[in-house]
């Protein structure tokens, strides 16, 4: 896996904040969409960093609530090809399969 050299980061943040144009030396208010066509900024930042091909990527949120509306917001998206889709399926399906019966009752699974 490749890691990605400070400048590409710094693009990526400064993309999806609007950071160097004009938006520059206005504060930003942390949770808020900020751009006008309502797509929440960490969607923004994901669709860039795969379009770049910079993933994989990890997202930390330190807010239960705010973890749970970011997986809401990214779980619309899809960057998986058919074949990618079926080998998850097979090896969730092999997962699951591996459980004891009484596993495979749990509300969780």
């Amino acid at each position: 896996m490749a890691r990605l050299k400070t400048s590409a980061i710094e693009d990526a943040v400064e993309a999806s904040a609007g950071v160097g144009g004009q938006g520059a030396g206005k504060k930003r208010r942390r949770g808020t969409q900020g751009n006008k066509g309502g797509t929440p900024d960490l969607q923004r930042l994901i669709r860039m960093v795969m379009q770049r091909g910079y993933d994989p990527v990890i997202v930390f949120s330190f807010s239960k609530r705010d973890c749970e509306k970011y997986a809401l917001q990214l779980a619309r998206l899809d960057f998986t090809t058919a074949e990618e889709k079926a080998l998850t399926e097979r090896v969730f399906t092999a997962a699951i399969a591996a459980l004891s019966e009484d596993d495979r009752a749990l509300p969780q699974i």
